[in-house]
């Protein structure tokens, strides 16, 4: 294998290598704006219960933890 054969093969290897790097980081920022999304809804759903008393009444507190849970998990 001469010097340009060399040249071009490590190329390509970093060239697929980055293209790898760039689908993952792809996946990943996805998955993370999903999670962002389901945060938002979370803290949105405890302001509600907060906002309406719900946790300082057990039953209602515990009804609204069993419907988060329900939803999310």
């Amino acid at each position: 294998m001469n010097m340009q054969q060399q040249t071009q093969h490590i190329l390509e290897k970093v060239v697929l290598e980055n293209s790898n790097n760039t689908y993952s980081l792809s996946t990943q920022m996805i998955q993370l704006e999903v999670v962002q999304q389901a945060v938002a809804h979370l803290m949105d759903r405890i302001d509600e219960i907060v906002h309406k008393g719900w946790d300082k009444d057990r039953g209602m507190a515990y009804c609204a933890i069993n419907e988060i849970k329900d939803h999310y998990v």
